[in-house]
């Protein structure tokens, strides 16, 4: 056990952020980075000094009688950390102590471009994500549309016939004006040999 030598006859247990390993010291040593020590609790290494701070929790000063918690939007898989790590893009943690271990990955369908971030964002109407932890959304081509919010398709929805969609990232298609339907059926109706009024 770890005491403090107090003149011949005396000794007590280093405050808390300290210790000693070594009989007959007459100071105590600061726990370092990344460890702390409370309540005589000797830590979980053979030396009886300061334990590591857990996963998903850190300590940056010397001296200390606990851990701080990572916060949301970043992690700490490792013990004895002295910070934590930003969740990246296309990843998101809304967890904090011991909890935050890992980032999760955005679904498909969302999406997230900053990292440190708590929440993943969905994919707007006209775009889609059908892939996982990604920090971006995908737009609708031409000659296709979407509505849905979050949505995890791999392609958007084709315009039907006679519909069009000249534009990315919209969220409907156009219907085909009537004269342009006819022009169209009256192409078509030459090529098979069909008899037009037109």
């Amino acid at each position: 056990m770890a005491f403090l030598l107090l003149g011949a006859s005396a000794c007590v247990v280093c405050n808390n952020g300290f210790y000693q390993v070594e009989s007959g010291a007459d100071s105590c040593l600061e726990c370092e980075v990344g460890r702390y020590k409370k309540d005589q609790d000797f830590g979980n290494d053979a030396t009886f000094g300061c334990a590591f701070c857990g996963a998903g929790r850190y300590q940056s000063e010397t001296g200390q009688a606990g851990c701080l918690p990572c916060i949301p939007g970043t992690k700490q898989p490792i013990e004895g950390e002295t910070n934590c790590q930003a969740c990246l893009e296309g990843r998101a943690s809304g967890q904090s102590g011991n909890k935050n271990t890992t980032c999760d990955e955005c679904t498909e369908g969302r999406y997230q471009p900053t990292k440190s971030q708590t929440s993943c964002l969905p994919c707007i109407p006209g775009t889609r994500q059908p892939l996982p932890g990604q920090s971006n959304c995908r737009a609708c081509l031409e000659g296709s549309a979407s509505s849905k919010s979050a949505n995890s398709d791999t392609n958007c929805t084709a315009c039907g016939q006679g519909r069009y969609q000249p534009t990315k990232s919209q969220t409907l298609c156009l219907a085909c004006q009537v004269k342009y339907i006819l022009l169209l059926f009256s192409f078509f109706a030459k090529i098979l040999g069909i008899p037009s009024k037109m």
